[in-house]
């Protein structure tokens, strides 16, 4: 239940480079100017840190060597930002800790791999943004409905006729009928089967995104369970290695 009325545009993918000055920055920074895509860069943490949360549609592009600046901390856009790591022959001595990027390439000797690179990570950045949008539009209704109302909201989401919500609330059948209008009204569906699929929705993606995707002042409802993202070093395999939690392995791009 995407809310596009203030979106005119579409979304577009904002390039954040942690790589020191020399031609392998000057290299990425063309490729991504000649897709279309802005980019900044710098090789120090806190500045990284600002163009992260400063980015609409941030993707962060990380050259091995600088792997222990990226931040750790930020609001969810940037904290969700796909990384893609730039990986050299002696990587494994530059990484002071374990980090979980989208992808991996070789330090691009072509422009062609790198170009493949972060066209995937741009539409991972946008399709990460929109998630987050939803999330954000689904709180912002979520907060305006009443207590009642989201008591029936809860009731109608597992499945309970307004008979038994009326029931289970010791009111009248046409009070619950008045309330679930309202709720409908708020939450802009036209019925029960709308409103559980959009539920579920953003369940979905709060369990892909992590607690860091929620507003931090939200009100959780009990319909809305989150899986916590796990620290760093506990995503993907057991070893906890530098590309635990990769979606995506393309060291073979370049």
């Amino acid at each position: 239940m995407h809310d596009d009325t203030n979106r005119s545009t579409p979304l577009r993918a904002d390039a954040i480079l942690l790589i020191d000055e020399g031609p392998l920055r000057d290299k990425v920074v063309r490729c991504a100017e000649s897709m279309g895509i802005p980019a900044r860069a710098t090789s120090a943490s806190d500045e990284c840190a600002a163009l992260l949360q400063g980015a609409s549609t941030p993707l962060l592009i990380v050259s091995c060597h600088l792997a222990d600046r990226v931040p750790e901390q930020g609001d969810a856009l940037s904290s969700l930002a796909p990384v893609i790591l730039l990986i050299a022959e002696n990587a494994e001595e530059h990484l002071a800790r374990p980090i979980a990027p989208f992808l991996v390439v070789g330090e691009p000797e072509e422009a062609e791999g790198l170009a493949s690179a972060v066209t995937l990570a741009a539409g991972e950045a946008v399709r990460v943004a929109e998630d987050l949008h939803e999330i954000q539009d689904h709180y912002e209704r979520l907060a305006s409905l009443s207590t009642e109302e989201r008591q029936v909201m809860e009731a109608v989401c597992s499945g309970m006729l307004n008979k038994q919500i009326a029931r289970e609330y010791g009111v009248s059948i046409r009070t619950i009928e008045q309330r679930r209008r309202r709720l409908f009204n708020k939450m802009e569906v036209l019925s029960a089967v709308p409103l559980a699929s959009h539920v579920a929705s953003v369940r979905t993606l709060e369990r892909l995104h992590g607690r860091r995707a929620r507003p931090i002042d939200c009100e959780q409802p009990r319909t809305l369970g989150v899986i916590p993202i796990a620290p760093a070093g506990e995503q993907g395999d057991a070893s906890g290695g530098m590309l635990a939690g990769s979606s995506l392995m393309a060291s073979s791009m370049t």
